[in-house]
């Protein structure tokens, strides 16, 4: 598909030091969570300064050690105030590096209140669990498909520079397929099977998610089953986020 086919209707380039823009995120407040798969030690903050800022031409989402309220450490999570659907997403980053630390770029449907999931839809643009240094993920969560009954689709992609460089993840969302790519190579694409919407949740609009978790999978990676503290704080940045509807 061309490029040319797509125009860009709704971007952040982070370019004004200071909070984010109002106009264009808000922010989720949430403390530490605890279940059979995981465990979850940050506090999302309103101190917004600290845990999410733009400097640098950059939107940096930060993770800290520190006591706060009922938890060890503090973080971001932001998700815009626009929702799209059949759109092309694209998000250039770098991110984060150490045991504990978790990444995420993602959609979620417009109106989400947290019940409901996962036969509501979820679109992950990509993840990164630290426990897996050198690992990306690009996923979808569906009724029929998710982490809960073990049948998630999606696919792993390793670099050896995830930290160390800015990469570009893209997600063309298009009305019987949504493809996943990581600097324009074709990494994961999830087909529709049916009108099903446990099959097929993605006809309605999605907003983005953009967060720093702090956290651990309790049998994901390799024996790995504490934060490693020494290397807080860590940073998620974002260069830009830019939203395109397909023309053709």
């Amino acid at each position: 598909m061309n490029d040319s086919d797509w125009k860009l209707v709704w971007q952040d380039e982070f370019d004004t030091p200071g909070l984010p823009n109002a106009e264009k995120w808000d922010y989720e407040i949430s403390g530490p969570l605890k279940t059979e798969a995981f465990e979850l030690f940050h506090t999302y903050t309103e101190r917004r300064i600290e845990n999410a800022r733009c400097q640098n031409s950059c939107l940096v989402i930060e993770a800290r050690k520190e006591n706060f309220n009922d938890s060890k450490f503090t973080s971001a999570s932001l998700f815009s105030k626009s929702a799209w659907r059949y759109v092309r997403i694209e998000v250039r980053a770098k991110l984060p590096y150490g045991a504990g630390t978790w990444p995420a770029i993602w959609m979620l449907p417009e109106g989400f209140n947290g019940e409901g999931w996962p036969s509501c839809g979820e679109i992950d643009i990509v993840e990164h669990i630290g426990q897996k240094p050198k690992e990306v993920f690009f996923n979808v969560n569906t009724g029929a498909y998710n982490i809960v009954n073990g049948q998630a689709k999606g696919k792993h992609s390793y670099s050896d520079d995830l930290y160390t460089d800015f990469h570009i993840f893209r997600m063309d969302w298009l009305e019987q397929s949504i493809q996943f790519f990581m600097n324009d190579a074709l990494k994961f694409e999830f087909h529709k099977e049916g009108n099903d919407e446990e099959l097929w949740p993605f006809d309605k609009p999605f907003y983005i998610k953009l967060m720093l978790a702090v956290g651990l999978l309790y049998d994901y990676a390799d024996g790995i089953k504490n934060v490693d503290t020494s290397v807080f704080p860590q940073q998620l940045l974002v260069d830009y986020v830019r939203v395109y509807r397909k023309t053709k």
